[in-house]
């Protein structure tokens, strides 16, 4: 089984573009040193990412990541086991919503439809949870894919 995590961050900084390149040189070799793959997305000075590999090592990656001044607030929106890899081949893969293929649009629809399921219980343990995930899932169907 491979472990999957799901989380939101905002940009310390507010902007994406100054810390893209950083973060993604960084996780690349991490999380080919650790068989960590996934997906990060960044959108209007936000963080979506997706995180798969062995339990520990995820959890030690979002640690990592709980820790890098340039997320402010991370959010895990799911956690979950699944029989394989939804992105087997990136270390980190990077994409901005208009760039992905049709099967990872998929996947972040359905991750999106998750999101809006929650956002009632999100408004009733944290505003902020509510509007920082209601804001991310907007900015997806701003590009027509939710």
């Amino acid at each position: 089984m491979v472990y999957q995590l799901v989380y939101v961050s905002a940009a310390q900084d507010g902007s994406v573009n100054t810390t893209i390149e950083d973060i993604l040189e960084k996780s690349r070799e991490n999380n080919e040193r650790t068989q960590i793959t996934g997906m990060l997305m960044a959108h209007d000075g936000n963080f979506f990412q997706v995180l798969e590999g062995d339990e520990a090592a995820v959890a030690a990656c979002y640690e990592r990541i709980q820790q890098d001044e340039r997320h402010k607030d991370p959010i895990i929106l799911m956690t979950k086991h699944v029989d394989t890899r939804s992105f087997p081949q990136w270390s980190m893969g990077y994409a901005s919503p208009e760039d992905l293929s049709d099967e990872h649009r998929d996947i972040i629809i359905s991750l999106t439809g998750l999101i809006d399921n929650l956002e009632a219980q999100f408004e009733s343990t944290s505003p902020e949870i509510s509007v920082l995930a209601g804001s991310f899932v907007r900015s997806f169907r701003d590009f027509g894919l939710a």
